[in-house]
């Protein structure tokens, strides 16, 4: 398996697609409640849908988008919708494992971070060992369409040695599910992809 086709399928698994998108039109409907077991969030141009569906502290996502007029569908098991541990697309699974995260991080006091070790399963034909560090930047809220959320800006940060592999990403803990996410370049911190949603949907 090549350098890049390593590191487009470990970016995929960080739950951002490779398709640069910005916030637009407003929603109609109804915004989902805190913990709700299932809703959608929609991109238009381009067109990306992920339905999230609630599992106790698993979040499965399956994401349908198009990109050059090609549509492609992936489906990830997130845990507390923010660490991808298992991804499964037409090329097959990739899995990830992460050391203990400690219970207080999920409280998300901005300034704290936490490093873990991090192991990852390239479609049972190669296997990395690393380091996965996130850090609490700030808490906001952000508008989906007509929805608001308090999210925490977390920068996460996988080191693998062959690669490294950084996200900012807007974390809602109410619906334990990321709802917008930029990667950066780690040499230079300039933007390689930006991924936001115009809607969201309960169902």
């Amino acid at each position: 398996m090549s350098f890049l086709s390593r590191a487009a399928g470990l970016a995929c698994l960080a739950g951002v697609a490779a398709v640069a998108a910005f916030p637009a039109a407003a929603q109609q409907g109804k915004c989902p409640e805190p913990g709700a077991n299932s809703f959608s969030v929609v991109r238009d141009q381009p067109f990306i849908k992920a339905d999230v569906q609630r599992d106790g502290s698993q979040i499965m996502v399956k994401t349908t988008s198009v990109v050059d007029g090609k549509t492609s569908q992936v489906q990830t098991r997130f845990d507390r919708g923010l660490l991808p541990v298992i991804r499964a697309d037409q090329s097959g699974l990739i899995r990830q494992s992460f050391g203990p995260i400690p219970d207080d991080f999920w409280s998300f006091t901005v300034g704290q971070e936490i490093s873990v070790p991090v192991t990852v399963d390239m479609r049972g034909q190669e296997k990395f060992e690393g380091t996965h560090r996130i850090t609490v930047e700030s808490i906001r809220t952000l508008a989906v369409g007509d929805c608001e959320y308090d999210v925490a800006m977390l920068l996460q940060d996988t080191d693998l040695g062959f690669t490294r592999l950084v996200f900012r990403q807007a974390y809602s803990p109410r619906l334990g599910f990321v709802l917008a996410a930029q990667r950066i370049d780690p040499a230079n911190g300039e933007t390689l992809s930006f991924v936001s949603y115009d809607r969201i949907e309960a169902q």
